[in-house]
């Protein structure tokens, strides 16, 4: 589990999902939710050391995509 703080001033929760036949490797699927928006992102296996920016702009490029 993780709690990052987005560019909108949003607080996030980002917790690991368990694995899924056809992920690719080096990767695992982050749920992050504020408790009135989700978004699941893909990221590498170290992803609890990805500085908070990215972490920031990897759930924004989802939720706007």
């Amino acid at each position: 589990m993780r709690v990052v703080t987005d560019f909108d001033g949003d607080t996030r929760i980002c917790l690991e999902l368990p694995p899924t036949s056809g992920a690719l490797a080096g990767t695992v699927s982050v749920e992050c939710n504020t408790g009135n928006d989700r978004v699941v992102v893909v990221l590498p296996v170290a992803w609890a050391d990805l500085p908070d920016q990215d972490l920031a702009a990897t759930i924004r490029t989802a939720l706007t995509a």
